[in-house]
């Protein structure tokens, strides 16, 4: 924000029953969801949904609340035993009832790192959905998003939870000159608005290399893939982010993203983001 104005959304994340030192294999016996109310630390920087929340500098922004059920949770929160978690996310929606959420629930859920069982997946998903219902609360969409738009179309079938349950459809894209893929064509059949949750050159280091380069070889194809399937793709997601600087992702081969380090891809981007195309709209899918 200080470098590339205040965004329409901020992307952040939980985790229901997932310890902080390490989300994707263990479990954190704690009533309360890691990251919302409190502060939280992953390995990637401090994690705190209120303290966006309670920023002004974000008060007009959507928040795209991101929830991990990694670690063999989804079953507890699919039998009832996190009821007491997603009682805390009721509550904390109501807190801010002015503010659209986003809520994509299970990320990434075809992942191995997630280790998501199909069956508990979707009665999880229902079943988050069912309790948020119930409670009266208005201000949010659901989002099943999957690591890739190469994910099989048979995969998105088989972690389903129905159209009833399911508001938008989203991927994680980390580059490729492919414009399409199963995980558009399921949107597509399904009518539902498409979702890039998260998106990032990885590998590169923007402080390091030539600008127009890197813009060339990964931000023009990530916009014609945007461009080539604008009847669908409606939001989304770029992680900022100087990945090698964060023990969760330092030598894994991230990079460093950070627009603001490299002059030329910094005055292209501010440049795109000047269009129509990416200016706040809400409306509904015909």
């Amino acid at each position: 924000m200080d470098h590339i104005q205040v965004p329409a959304g901020i992307t952040h994340y939980v985790g229901m029953g997932v310890n902080r030192s390490n989300p994707f294999t263990t479990v954190f016996e704690e009533n309360h969801v890691d990251g919302l109310y409190t502060e939280s630390e992953w390995g990637a920087g401090p994690m705190c949904m209120k303290y966006y929340m309670d920023s002004p500098v974000l008060k007009h922004c959507i928040m795209h609340l991101s929830i991990s059920m990694a670690g063999k949770n989804e079953g507890k929160v699919a039998d009832g035993t996190h009821d007491v978690l997603i009682d805390e996310l009721i509550r904390f929606l109501k807190e801010y009832k002015d503010v659209p959420f986003l809520l994509r629930i299970g990320y990434e859920f075809e992942g191995p790192w997630n280790h998501y069982d199909p069956e508990d997946f979707k009665r999880a998903f229902r079943r988050l959905v069912d309790r948020l219902r119930q409670a009266d609360v208005t201000n949010f969409a659901t989002v099943m998003a999957s690591a890739s738009f190469d994910t099989p179309y048979e995969t998105w079938q088989l972690y389903y939870p129905g159209d009833e349950y399911v508001d938008w459809v989203g991927y994680s894209y980390w580059g490729g000159r492919s414009t399409d893929g199963p995980s558009l064509r399921f949107a597509r059949d399904r009518r539902k608005p498409v979702f890039i949750a998260e998106s990032t050159p990885r590998g590169h280091f923007l402080d390091q290399e030539d600008g127009r380069q890197v813009w060339e070889a990964w931000f023009e194809p990530f916009f014609e893939h945007i461009s080539e399937n604008s009847d669908v793709i409606r939001a989304i997601s770029y992680i900022n982010c100087n990945w090698d600087a964060q023990s969760m992702w330092k030598g894994q081969g991230w990079g460093n993203t950070c627009i603001q380090s490299n002059d030329f891809i910094k005055a292209k981007w501010l440049e795109k983001m000047k269009s129509s195309v990416f200016q706040l709209v809400f409306k509904k899918m015909d």
